[in-house]
C-alpha cells in the first residue's frame, strides 16, 4: 500500500491531475483494499485514507489491476 501512495505522490509531483491511472499489483490484498476503499488492517486503512485524500485533492483516479507475480515485470527489481 505504501508503494501505491508513493506512486501517487510521484504523479502529483509531476503536475498531473484529472487523470486515470491503472496500477498493476501482484498483491491481492492491496488491489482489493483499493477497490473496496477499506482493509482489514488498521495501518493499511490509515495509508488508504491518505491515498483517497490525495486522489480527491488532485483529481486523480486509480484503477487497481491484479497481475500474477510471474507476469509482474516489477517483481524482480523489488526484491
Amino acid at each position: 500500500m505504501v508503494a501505491i501512495e508513493l506512486a501517487i505522490r510521484t504523479l502529483i509531483s509531476t503536475g498531473l491531475s484529472g487523470i486515470r491511472v491503472r496500477i498493476y499489483s501482484d498483491n491481492k490484498g492491496v488491489v482489493g483494499a483499493l477497490r473496496r476503499g477499506c482493509s482489514r488492517g488498521p495501518q493499511q486503512n490509515l495509508i488508504l485514507r491518505k491515498i483517497v485524500e490525495l486522489m480527491q485533492k488532485h483529481n486523480l483516479w486509480v484503477e487497481p489491476q491484479w497481475v500474477s507475480t510471474h507476469d509482474n515485470i516489477a517483481d524482480a527489481p523489488s526484491r
